[in-house]
């Protein structure tokens, strides 16, 4: 399986791996994500985050619904694609997880390839 570390996306994996400093808010480690978001619409950045919220929690049907939304709404941005990549990778869907990881690299061609991170195990 092609696996993936999108810096544009990082976001997307840095939330979902536990980057909620606890009071709600996500924290993003990096220059390059924090420098990515900054372009980022208002609602692009509510619905990843709303998307990463699920996803944290566990309740991977609900992120792949948020980002399936969000791969309609903002079919050109590489972190819907990453996300819903994300949650259908965790809900056991290979198929459309990687059909979304491949729209997450056709959109993003010239970043860095390695590992995505793997779900959390129990929702944790």
């Amino acid at each position: 399986m092609r696996l993936i570390r999108v810096a544009i996306a990082a976001a997307v994996a840095v939330s979902a791996c536990g980057g909620d400093d606890g009071g709600g808010e996500i924290r993003f480690e990096g220059q390059e994500v924090q420098e990515a978001r900054r372009g980022w619409t208002p609602e692009l950045a509510a619905l990843v985050d709303s998307g990463n919220a699920a996803y944290r929690t566990g309740n991977y049907d609900e992120a792949a619904r948020i980002f399936q939304r969000g791969t309609r709404e903002f079919p050109h941005h590489g972190a819907t694609w990453f996300g819903l990549y994300m949650a259908e990778h965790a809900r056991g869907n290979i198929a459309a997880a990687d059909s979304a990881l491949g729209r997450a690299e056709a959109l993003t061609p010239s970043l860095p390839r390695d590992s995505a991170p793997q779900p959390p195990a129990n929702g944790q």
